[in-house]
């Protein structure tokens, strides 16, 4: 098992190798053909959270780079509010960042836009999708296309109290009796 740290690393791993396989994409229908695992490439990657996250980032890029020396990675960190707009600002003049940290509030608008790229014919030829269940690889996919691959989820869920609903006076729940 992962501990979270564990996983979180990976997952940012993961975001960097899929902009550095599509970066070095020709566009051609076999993007596997075009990649060269040993090309000098930079990435711009951008990221929100707080300090313990930037942390782990930091982490996360080392170990790719030990992997990957070939590949430099430029990181930009914020926290969230400040991360949308700075993005909207490089969304506007055409330049945002090679690999982002995503929240799937905006994936629809930015899809939609056309400032995401279309991961379609990498995935399963040279992003492996296999770990991935398709409702969580979905996560990723507006109007049938995916734009971004899901490193994490989270469980939503919702905890009532009957005997403290009943007290205030609500006597039935939405979906309850």
């Amino acid at each position: 098992m992962f501990t979270q740290s564990r996983t979180f690393r990976a997952g940012v791993i993961a975001a960097i190798g899929i902009g550095l396989l599509a970066g070095c994409s020709s566009g051609e229908s076999d993007p596997a053909a075009t990649y060269d695992p040993n090309e000098e490439v930079t990435l711009d990657f951008a990221f929100w959270g707080n300090d313990v996250r930037a942390g782990l980032y930091v982490d996360a890029i080392a170990a790719f780079n030990e992997e990957y020396p070939n590949i430099t990675v430029n990181s930009q960190f914020l926290t969230f509010p400040e991360f949308w707009e700075k993005r909207q600002t490089e969304a506007a003049g055409g330049g945002l960042p090679d690999v982002m940290q995503f929240d799937y509030s905006y994936l629809r608008q930015y899809a939609q836009n056309g400032l995401l790229l279309d991961l379609g014919p990498y995935l399963d030829n040279v992003i492996d999708t296999e770990p991935l269940a398709d409702n969580i690889l979905n996560i990723g996919a507006v109007d049938d296309v995916t734009y971004a691959v899901p490193t994490s989820t989270n469980a939503w869920s919702l905890y009532t109290n009957p005997d403290l609903l009943a007290e205030v006076g609500v006597d039935k729940f939405a979906g309850g009796d």
